[in-house]
């Protein structure tokens, strides 16, 4: 089983947009990655973030495909064991 890890962090400050929300194909050029790297021999995928985490945070990018569980507040503690195991889960959303 092969894993996808997608960085995905950089500040993009001397082209001065994020590239990985450049249009690419249909959709952006990390959408692009995302759906090549969903394949049957990868067993997870990760996408590093950091200076445009926001875009993610608004919708930019749907990362609907990355969530593998949902849970209320209550069931925060829970998440985090559920986490630990990378063939079960990679991203969970904590609902209010």
């Amino acid at each position: 089983m092969l894993a996808a890890v997608i960085l995905s962090g950089g500040a993009s400050r001397r082209m001065g947009t994020p590239k990985a929300l450049l249009p690419y194909r249909a959709g952006t050029f990390l959408e692009h990655l995302l759906s090549v790297t969903d394949h049957p021999r990868i067993g997870w995928r990760r996408v590093v973030l950091g200076a445009d985490a926001h875009a993610i945070a608004e919708g930019v990018i749907d990362v609907t495909p990355m969530i593998t569980g949902e849970v209320s507040l209550d069931g925060v503690d829970a998440t985090f064991d559920e986490l630990s195991d990378p063939n079960r889960h990679c991203k969970i959303v904590v609902t209010p």
